[in-house]
């Protein structure tokens, strides 16, 4: 009895120890941010219990209603964490444009362990290099190259969706289009075909879609994006995360390495390129990211095959799940309103013909001006990433009236 006293009144002194740093630490944030409106936040504890009901589905939701009731600019205090929330184009430019303030906020750890420190998470010089290193990857004249996959790719959905669409059942049509972006990031970055449309037991996509789904459920948990007390409540799934992770990282390490022997076959055969056999390295138009990457050098020393593979596995990640929200929304939208799909249609129609089979161009695709339209449309109401954050590392001044 003594003893449980003891470990009693220690683990009291801990809890009162480690409340006053909490208070000691966030007494000059709590006299910045005073005039900041917000939710009541237990002192200490701050929004912890509302935040740890979060889900998923009510992420989005929930932040409308903050915003409805405090304004287009809230605080949200959880422990000795302060976050600054906003609908403020100004606000949200005085700090995305600001030189200094590029660190990404630590919510972003938790893809950590499988995209590395790729353009996604590095902060700084590393990311203003490698930037510079991808950027003309993205070129309209490298991109316009990649149309016939595009093309390709997108005749093996429709006739995966035409096994679906009878035009009475309704159905998900998101797995499908998921699918769809896995095989076209897959071969224009990676230079290679894993057929996820056809072939749905293969081990990387299949643990690319749960991985997704892995994050989503502890994006929405707060007590779970540390990474030790995610270990510890949930072992099972932090074996599973880790056994996903090794599933594809090996998969992207064989393909640079397969990727890198090629190219060294190629230099040392002093072949032209745009004569070399396409199924050993690609033809110059179709040079995958990979391809780019292999190539490129920082202060004269090529990158190394764990660079590589962090700026890779961040374009299959970001690549295929934000193509993936931004057309199943916009699906979801036109099939919503009937008078709206029409439209476009028959724009595609005008342009194109109804019985056309000629493969698709830029110079055509431009001419989708209602096109456009529509899914700009529905980017602005459904944002495939509808939170961008940042750490303050410094006092930042911004202007009063961004905060209105």
């Amino acid at each position: 009895m003594v003893c449980f006293a003891i470990v009693l009144l220690v683990l009291l002194i801990a809890i009162c120890v480690w409340a006053l740093q909490i208070h000691i630490s966030t007494k000059y944030r709590r006299k910045l941010t005073d005039h900041i409106p917000g939710p009541f936040c237990y002192p200490i504890l701050g929004c912890v219990g509302e935040a740890t009901t979060l889900t998923p589905k009510r992420l989005i939701s929930k932040s409308f209603e903050m915003y409805e009731l405090y304004g287009h600019t809230i605080k949200v205090w959880i422990l000795d964490k302060l976050f600054i929330f906003t609908l403020n184009a100004d606000f949200m430019e005085q700090i995305l444009a600001h030189p200094t303030q590029t660190r990404k906020i630590r919510l972003y750890n938790i893809i950590k362990p499988w995209l590395g420190e790729g353009l996604l998470l590095s902060g700084e010089q590393k990311w203003y290099t490698r930037r510079k290193i991808i950027t003309p990857a993205f070129h309209f004249s490298i991109l316009e190259k990649f149309l016939e996959v595009f093309d390709r790719q997108t005749s093996v959905l429709i006739d995966c969706l035409a096994e679906r669409a009878d035009g009475k059942t309704a159905f998900d049509v998101m797995p499908y289009i998921c699918s769809a972006a896995l095989d076209i990031i897959t071969e224009t970055a990676m230079g290679v075909n894993v057929n996820a449309q056809t072939d749905k037991t293969m081990p990387y996509t299949m643990a690319v879609r749960e991985m997704s789904s892995l994050i989503t459920w502890r994006l929405v948990r707060a007590y779970l994006h540390d990474e030790w007390l995610f270990s510890m409540l949930y072992p099972l799934k932090k074996l599973r995360q880790t056994k996903l992770i090794t599933t594809m990282h090996k998969f992207t390490r064989n393909v640079i390495e397969k990727r890198r022997r090629d190219l060294e076959k190629y230099i040392k055969s002093d072949i032209n390129m745009e004569n070399h056999d396409p199924d050993n390295i690609g033809i110059r138009k179709h040079r995958a990211l990979l391809d780019l990457l292999l190539q490129a050098t920082i202060d004269g020393n090529p990158m190394s095959d764990e660079d590589i593979r962090e700026e890779v596995d961040t374009f299959m990640s970001a690549g295929h799940d934000t193509t993936t929200t931004a057309l199943s929304f916009t699906l979801y939208l036109v099939s919503r309103h009937p008078e709206v799909q029409q439209k476009p249609l028959a724009e595609i129609y005008a342009i194109f013909g109804e019985k056309s089979v000629e493969p698709f161009t830029l110079a055509k695709l431009s001419d989708l001006k209602y096109m456009e339209c529509v899914i700009k449309e529905s980017l602005r109401l459904y944002p495939p990433v509808p939170f961008i954050g940042r750490e303050i590392t410094e006092d930042f001044r911004y202007s009063k009236n961004s905060m209105i």
